[in-house]
């Protein structure tokens, strides 16, 4: 599999899972690339900018490729204690809103590779909006994903 097909398998399960039929998050935007004018909240994947992609296997009919994503939440400050109740629930590993859990929950998306390691959320904070005009910023943290192919 494509690290496109990999990033798109890894989107629409989490996107299946968080978002409907019945949403556990209310109006939640997942990308399966990054998404840099987010409608909040907001979930986009992205390849990790160190080591993100790693030959480990050699056959006679496909090399196996280990892939080191990204996976952003990013939620409004509008509402500054909504927005870190938010993040934090998205963050927390028992919690209904899990991305952790979520992410863990299918390993083998629909065929598309294998769910090898997921962090626990790291990085909360700030993250800035360069792309928009004037410059603004989200709450957020990350989740870094390791998928064999």
């Amino acid at each position: 599999m494509s690290l496109v097909g990999v990033m798109d398998a890894l989107a629409t399960h989490i996107e299946t899972t968080l978002c409907g039929p019945t949403p556990v998050i209310e109006q939640l935007q997942v990308c399966n690339e990054l998404m840099p004018n987010p409608t909040l909240p907001c979930i986009d994947i992205y390849p990790h900018e160190e080591d993100f992609q790693e030959q480990v296997a050699y056959g006679a009919t496909k090399d196996s490729w280990m892939f080191r994503l990204r996976v952003r939440a990013r939620v409004g400050t509008g509402d500054n204690e909504g927005g870190q109740r938010l993040l934090l629930q998205m963050m927390d590993p028992g919690s209904t809103f899990s991305v952790y859990a979520t992410i863990l929950a299918n390993k083998t998306l629909g065929g598309a590779g294998l769910i090898k390691h997921c962090s626990g959320a790291d990085g909360y904070g700030m993250y800035p909006s360069t792309w928009a005009t004037p410059v603004t910023g989200h709450l957020g943290c990350e989740w870094v994903v390791l998928i064999e192919t």
